[in-house]
């Protein structure tokens, strides 16, 4: 009986750990909860008014060296992307069609 009443006083001591550990945890969750809440609101309503403004300025008439120019910003952010693209399905066409095998005509399978 008293092996019973130490492993309850020991058990006791490790779950007192525990508790004073869960005391030192932020006692006021529903105050931050609330102020990451209103942080991600206006984050939310800044990138909103951001688009805004870049969605008035699209909308605008824009001369021809203007459209160029927003043209050519585009075409610049979407070239790596293309790049990759086109990379990736490269490769996984060479690997499926089994060329990766063949070295006969490896010369012309040279990345562009």
């Amino acid at each position: 009986m008293t092996h019973f009443y130490e492993n309850l006083l020991l058990l006791r001591i490790k779950l007192q750990k525990c508790l004073a550990v869960a005391n030192t945890l932020p006692q006021d969750i529903d105050k931050i909860t609330t102020e990451y809440k209103e942080v991600c609101a206006y984050d939310t309503v800044k990138d909103l008014e951001h688009d805004k403004d870049k969605a008035s300025t699209l909308t605008n008439k824009l001369n021809l060296i203007d459209f160029d120019n927003v043209l050519q910003a585009h075409h610049e952010i979407f070239k790596p992307y293309r790049y990759e693209t086109i990379q990736f399905w490269n490769e996984r066409i060479k690997f499926a069609s089994g060329k990766a095998a063949k070295s006969d005509f490896s010369a012309f399978d040279q990345p562009t």
